[in-house]
């Protein structure tokens, strides 16, 4: 059905042709765009990335019409389209070309936001290419801010941009907004898990090692009154790259990476005996301390 879609959309551009029919065109090369981008996600190997390649080409296309002056609206709907895309390129792309087409992703996503403040797809999708895919955490907690400086009652973003914080080495600063969060009720539980994980290791970047502990106490006690299936559903990413190669974590980095990768596991059995592990070990450090 795809590619009698894309056919479609093909014939259709010999009628509705940019001289003739310009704004028409533009609509159909999106349109392709979109078709395409779905036929090349569903694609293994060379295959999938030609068919993305393509979807990347008639989305530029479309902007050739659809301009920020003259068509901001459409503009903004392509280039969202358009960052799409070129994320799915870059996440199957390795090395520096891969890097290229992410940052080109984050770029379109950007330029809808100059627009379209309020876009919350294209929020979303540059603050996680930033924090998770680029670890440009600096970046992400500049995209955050801006949300929410109109969207202030946005606790997922509010969740993000502290974790941003404890990424970019404001450890003080992550803990104030950590513990206003906790505060919520209405928070999702898998949000409340991560966000007592990065509390546990904000404490102990802090060499608050007793603090830590009293978290770490209070997330096993959290996990126990969760259904047995649950999954916490928070990525970690970014925050396992920042603990790998900030130098003023390495006494911790063992101990914080293993924390990390037990709140991204699925099977809970497991996922609690890595956790009472990093708990057996928090309190050694803490007896070290006397």
């Amino acid at each position: 059905l795809l590619s009698q879609a894309v056919q479609a959309y093909r014939e259709a551009l010999t009628v509705r042709t940019r001289e003739a029919l310009p704004r028409d065109w533009a609509a159909t090369q999106n349109n392709l765009g979109i078709v395409l981008r779905e036929q090349g996600i569903r694609t293994q190997g060379e295959a999938g990335t030609q068919l993305l390649s393509q979807a990347v080409q008639a989305y530029r296309e479309a902007l050739t019409v659809r301009t920020r002056e003259a068509l901001p609206r459409d503009w903004a709907a392509t280039q969202n389209n358009l960052g799409i895309v070129l994320s799915d390129q870059g996440i199957r792309t390795q090395g520096e070309a891969g890097t290229q087409l992410l940052s080109q992703a984050v770029q379109a996503y950007r330029d809808v936001l100059e627009i379209d403040s309020d876009n919350e797809q294209s929020y979303q999708a540059a603050a996680i290419l930033y924090h998770e895919f680029l670890f440009a955490f600096h970046d992400a907690l500049t995209v955050h801010q801006q949300w929410l400086q109109r969207h202030s009652d946005d606790l997922s973003a509010r969740a993000s941009f502290a974790e941003a914080h404890f990424t970019t080495g404001r450890f003080a600063e992550a803990e104030q907004q950590l513990a206003a969060l906790m505060t919520h009720n209405d928070l999702e539980p898998g949000t409340r898990v991560g966000l007592q994980g990065i509390r546990i290791a904000n404490w102990l970047a802090l060499h608050e090692i007793y603090q830590a502990r009293i978290i770490g106490e209070e997330l096993l006690a959290l996990l126990d009154k969760l259904p047995a299936d649950f999954e916490p559903g928070w990525h970690f990413s970014g925050a396992k790259y920042y603990v790998n190669q900030e130098p003023q974590l390495a006494a911790q980095r063992e101990v914080l990476l293993d924390l990390l990768t037990a709140l991204e596991e699925k099977d809970a059995v497991q996922r609690r005996r890595v956790l009472e592990s990093v708990m057996e070990r928090i309190k050694a450090m803490q007896s070290n301390l006397h």
